[in-house]
């Protein structure tokens, strides 16, 4: 039951797959989720950011290098921040943007210390799993309070 569910939530009953994906075993999709410890050092220069609604947090991703860093703003925050993030890819017109991926970077840093996960994603504008171009991200960052719902692109 829970194998037909997870194939009518991804799109995966009766479509079609392109040449490129055909000959792969049928993936299970979303893969298995994610959890990263972050770890300090580096800052998020040019990433693209948020802040929680409660401002005592701030999350980005920096594009090349496919990096997630976190900080504390509030002390009260500075126990436990989080980013939750889910990988989609452009799989046809048929199927639209699939969750490929899906995970949680954890910080556990003091306030105003970053925090970082490296990940490694398909980017944008190659040929993804599926055999198309497309990789988007969806996130948000988490304190006490988190950030409403982001969507970037993945552009190196």
């Amino acid at each position: 039951m829970m194998v037909i569910a997870v194939a009518l939530l991804t799109g995966l009953v009766g479509a079609a797959v392109p040449a490129a994906a055909a000959s792969a075993d049928p993936p299970t999709l979303p893969k298995p989720f994610e959890m990263d410890d972050a770890v300090s050092g580096g800052s998020p220069s040019g990433g693209v950011c948020t802040t929680t609604i409660g401002n005592d947090a701030t999350g980005c991703f920096v594009r090349y290098g496919d990096q997630w860093f976190v900080q504390a703003i509030d002390p009260d925050a500075a126990g436990g921040t989080s980013i939750s993030w889910s990988n989609e890819l452009y799989a046809g017109s048929s199927r639209g943007w699939v969750t490929y991926r899906h995970g949680t970077c954890y910080g556990w840093a003091g306030v105003g210390t970053w925090v970082h996960c490296n990940k490694d994603y398909y980017e944008n504008t190659s040929e993804n799993y599926f055999g198309y171009q497309g990789s988007r991200l969806r996130w948000t960052v988490c304190a006490n309070y988190c950030s409403e719902e982001r969507v970037t692109t993945n552009d190196q």
